[in-house]
């Protein structure tokens, strides 16, 4: 405060007080220092004859802090990225400065309503560039971006049994604010696809939104469905049709290939399925196999057990045959050839096997009955016998011979056989009356007259006479004979 007071030349003094205000300094000068608002008294006394004087003065109080209001921030959601801090409603005007101090100013940090993009608190200084005043005040920008949980459940597998299934969002959040979306890659929703649980019939991944309104937080998660492919696809079986004799078939499943185990059966196409897997007392007929596994996948085959047909064969009638003959034996039989399981003739020791099994050579030396055994691919037999009659061995020889004048006829004495007959001539021998060895041959063939005698004896022609022959002979059976006979000698 600035008094000016006059007086003397010896000068004045100043005496301030106050009732209201407060003097920090220089209260007994003319210039003191006062630092609140009031009304102060300053008494001026002249040095030299002591009079007074006094002067009032009201010192004003301009403190006013200015006004200062910052409106709730917008909350920060996944949706809302960003906010404006709104203080508008603060004093305004050319004389104030604004200063916002916070995490994420992105604009208007000098003004009432700057951008922000992070929780935190920000804070606002208002300054009056007037009076030196300052205002603070301090927003909390919060901020809710926590996702909701979404768990689209467990993978599962469509069959043939199961076509369709339900996914399950259970464990998900829920409540009002909550929804959910599916959408599927590859596979397809039958119904609900904004619920917790859609219906699906397709294999495919299945992607689940769940979306909180409140914050517009979002999270995902996924589903497989797969489709089972493993299905049956083939039969190993035994089976026995039925029989000629009255026995009934069987049917039995030895091995699925495909498809999950364990398996049922049917024989009916599938109108009764059992889990035992082999079928008897079967009558001849079509059956409709069909095999079911664990996910009621099928495979059908069909079977047919025809009606046994009885095999019926025939050889001919009787058979003559000269001795060393062979004759061809076939069996006529009155199925088709793929049709027979078995041929069996007997006796084997005089058949020869040809290159067919109903066709047989054989060459019996004594009267043989031969027969033949049919059995067909259903165990039914049929048997067939004819009998082959063999003539005894046809031999002989001349009982003369007349080399001098036969002519090319009746020189030579020889065995004769029919053909095929005898093997071999083991020794053929001739005497004369007195028991003399005149002529002898071994191991020679018939019917070859090198082999026989021609009537000389050591180069020399023998008298006419009577001479006997002897002869061991080993027919085309093995069998050795013996022949014996006269022969007379001609001139």
């Amino acid at each position: 405060i600035n008094a000016f007071g006059s007086g003397s030349g010896q000068g004045v003094r100043y005496a301030w007080s106050t009732a209201n205000g407060n003097i920090v300094s220089g209260a007994n000068t003319s210039t003191p220092v006062v630092n609140a608002g009031g009304r102060y008294l300053v008494i001026v006394t002249d040095n030299y004859n002591g009079c007074t004087t006094t002067a009032e003065v009201t010192v004003p109080v301009n403190n006013q802090k200015p006004a200062i209001a910052v409106a709730p921030p917008t909350l920060l959601t996944c949706v809302v990225k960003q906010t404006i801090l709104d203080a508008s409603s603060s004093a305004q005007g050319n004389q104030y400065t604004y200063t916002w101090t916070g995490p994420g100013i992105v604009s208007g940090g000098q003004t009432l309503t700057p951008v922000v993009n992070q929780p935190g608190a920000y804070t606002l200084l208002i300054l009056n560039e007037q009076n030196g005043c300052t205002s603070t005040i301090t927003a909390e920008v919060l901020q809710d971006v926590q996702p909701p949980a979404a768990q689209a459940g467990g993978d599962f597998e469509l069959t043939c049994s199961v076509e369709q299934g339900t996914l399950h969002a259970n464990g998900s959040a829920s409540g009002p604010n909550i929804t959910y979306q599916w959408t599927t890659t590859g596979g397809n929703i039958l119904s609900g696809a904004t619920s917790p649980n859609p219906v699906v019939n397709a294999p495919g991944t299945y992607t689940l939104l769940v979306t909180n309104t409140l914050n517009g937080c979002t999270a995902t998660d996924i589903a497989v469905v797969t489709k089972n492919t493993n299905y049956p696809a083939g039969l190993k079986l035994f089976t026995q049709p039925p029989s000629c004799d009255g026995r009934k078939g069987t049917i039995r499943f030895e091995e699925v290939q495909g498809g999950v185990g364990p398996y049922l059966y049917s024989i009916d196409g599938g109108n009764t399925f059992l889990a035992a897997n082999q079928f008897t007392n079967l009558l001849p007929g079509q059956y409709s196999l069909v095999v079911q596994d664990a996910n009621g996948c099928e495979y059908e085959q069909w079977l047919v057990f025809p009606v046994p047909i009885q095999p019926v064969v025939n050889l001919g009638p009787e058979i003559r045959l000269n001795f060393g003959e062979s004759h061809t034996l076939r069996a006529f039989i009155n199925l088709p050839y793929y049709e027979v399981d078995t041929i069996i003739w007997s006796p084997i020791e005089s058949i020869t096997r040809t290159n067919r099994p109903d066709v047989v050579l054989v060459r019996p030396f004594t009267d043989t009955e031969y027969q033949v055994r049919v059995i067909n691919k259903e165990g039914c037999e049929a048997v067939a016998r004819v009998l082959v009659r063999v003539a005894d061995p046809n031999l002989w020889a001349p009982n003369a011979i007349s080399p001098t004048k036969g002519q090319g006829r009746n020189d030579v004495f020889l065995i004769f056989a029919a053909p095929n007959t005898v093997n071999k001539i083991n020794s053929l021998q001739i005497y004369d009356r007195w028991g003399n060895l005149i002529f002898r041959q071994q191991n020679i063939e018939p019917n070859n007259p090198k082999y026989g005698w021609d009537g000389h004896f050591r180069g020399q022609p023998m008298n006419p006479a009577v001479f006997v022959w002897w002869a061991e002979i080993e027919l085309a059976s093995g069998q050795v004979i013996l022949m014996k006979g006269d022969l007379t000698l001609v001139d």
